[in-house]
């Protein structure tokens, strides 16, 4: 057994340019949501999700009704430009099921304008990284997408307005 064997492997997206456009002019960085918008962004899961079903320790085979809290909602990355828009990461904690989860325990994107509207944006999916890749002064923002049998890449753009996606299956 060589180090090498030893060390896990970690594979990282590349993003790739023609041209030298790749600095992030919205200068997107990690952030924390403020009370009020955690709240939006969770009303607006609720919204998305008004009713799931989960298991519970004693029945891991049959799926029930679930009333959620907030508390099961955790926001767990969130993002935030200097042009003062947001993207928030929400994912339903307390999955008891055994078997193939209830699409709400999923990782859940949501876009938050500077006006404070909330959106959906996607499921499934990672940032991977912002940059100005076609140079008009606006950042794009890469995602990888991280689904079952599904992989791949989607790029927002315009405002959140747009996208463009690479998508492959497994098998």
């Amino acid at each position: 057994l060589s180090l090498h064997d030893a060390l896990p492997i970690f594979y990282r997206p590349l993003v790739t340019v023609s041209e030298p456009n790749y600095r992030d002019p919205e200068g997107w960085k990690p952030t924390q949501l403020a009370p009020d918008v955690t709240a939006a962004v969770r009303k607006a899961f609720r919204e998305r999700f008004p009713k799931v079903t989960n298991c519970n320790q004693q029945d891991i085979e049959h799926r029930k009704p679930w009333p959620y809290s907030d508390a099961n909602m955790v926001v767990s990355k969130a993002y935030s430009s200097k042009r003062h828009w947001l993207i928030a990461e929400v994912i339903l904690s307390r999955d008891e099921c055994d078997g193939p989860l209830d699409e709400a325990f999923t990782s859940q994107w949501f876009v938050i304008t500077p006006e404070q509207q909330v959106r959906f944006l996607d499921s499934n999916m990672w940032l991977v990284d912002a940059g100005d890749y076609d140079n008009d002064g606006k950042s794009e923002l890469v995602f990888s997408i991280d689904d079952y049998n599904r992989g791949g890449y989607k790029m927002f753009y315009d405002d959140f307005s747009r996208h463009a996606i690479f998508e492959f299956g497994y098998h």
